[in-house]
């Protein structure tokens, strides 16, 4: 029997020191660094900074299907490998879709946040880009699934931005995101 546990595991954060191996990104811890300082620099210059978080997230029902029902080792090995297949080509698409002083990094097994260093109508610009990737790469991870006959899992998009206003810490900032 599988486990979400499992699931979740095969999707893990593995790196190369610099950046996520699956999607390219810049690891969290690098990430979290350079959020830091750009926060420290917002301060000083009392400019704007914003976070941009979005990603997938399991349905309750898939969630709970794969908790109390077999699934085989097979489909459970398939269910990775077309959840790293989104996560690759979403991370892709997204990337290119930034401007030159944004960064991205998967810093969840679902979740990607991008370091906006302007305000909150930014984010809700790039989020306005970001959303059609986002739904058509879902579209077809679910028709790849229905393919395999595979119909009880489920994600589903979601997105969320905060913008730094003075002496916010960085942990409020992030906090504020509920990522």
């Amino acid at each position: 029997m599988v486990q979400l546990a499992e699931i979740y595991q095969g999707l893990h954060l593995n790196n190369d020191r610099d950046s996520d191996l699956v999607t390219g990104t810049v690891l969290p811890i690098r990430f979290y660094e350079l959020v830091k300082k750009e926060l420290q620099y917002a301060k000083r210059a009392e400019s704007s900074l914003t976070l941009v978080s979005f990603g997938f997230k399991l349905s309750d029902k898939s969630a709970l299907i794969l908790e109390k029902f077999d699934i085989s080792k097979v489909e459970s090995e398939y269910l990775i490998s077309e959840i790293l297949d989104l996560l690759m080509k979403t991370a892709f698409k997204a990337e290119n879709s930034l401007r030159s002083n944004e960064s991205i990094s998967r810093i969840g097994a679902l979740t990607f946040c991008i370091l906006i260093r302007e305000g909150e109508s930014a984010a809700q610009i790039l989020i306005s880009r970001l959303m059609p990737i986002l739904e058509k790469a879902l579209f077809q991870f679910s028709i790849n699934l229905k393919e395999k006959k595979i119909t009880f899992f489920d994600l589903e998009v979601f997105s969320a931005s905060i913008t730094h206003s003075g002496g916010a810490t960085l942990e409020e900032l992030l906090d504020g995101l509920e990522i």
